[in-house]
């Protein structure tokens, strides 16, 4: 009985060392865009603060939209990266909202859906300090409806 006891909390402790020291963003921020329209002259920017640059970062971007309204297959998008030291890195990024068949590639909730890509993997930063991350949507249209949010995470990468 006493085996079994300590068997158990050998587990729970195994468990909760796996899932309960998760690696923070850096920044987890949100863009809400008014009547669910990104103008292409309104770029959205994201400050945050880089300590260690041994350390390599995934830069994500999720979108939140309307089904109806966005049938783009992608959201093309031109991301600018600014350093404190006046280093700029600027590179164009997608994300899939829809399969050659139309169907969302996110979670769908209702009429609306999310869809998540990685702008950047395994990215070291070569300035500590504070970085600007300005996004920009990269399509043809003056305005982009259906478009009712924008959130940018920086996190670490995982270790392999």
């Amino acid at each position: 009985m006493k085996r079994m006891g300590t068997a158990t909390l050998a587990v729970a402790l195994l468990l909760l060392s796996l899932t309960g020291c998760g690696r923070k963003p850096v920044v987890d921020e949100t863009r809400y865009f008014a009547n669910q329209r990104w103008k292409w002259q309104e770029p959205e920017r994201f400050e945050f603060d880089i300590k260690k640059t041994s350390e390599c970062y995934n830069l994500v971007a999720e979108v939140y939209y309307d089904t109806a309204v966005l049938r783009r297959p992608t959201l093309p998008l031109i991301v600018d990266l600014q350093s404190p030291n006046g280093e700029r890195r600027t590179f164009q990024a997608s994300i899939l909202l829809r399969t050659r068949d139309g169907h969302c590639t996110g979670t769908v909730i209702g009429d609306f859906a999310s869809a998540t890509a990685t702008l950047k993997k395994y990215f070291f930063f070569n300035t500590p300090g504070t970085q600007q991350l300005v996004v920009t949507q990269g399509t043809d249209r003056y305005e982009l409806a259906g478009v009712s949010r924008l959130t940018l995470r920086v996190e670490p990468a995982p270790t392999e």
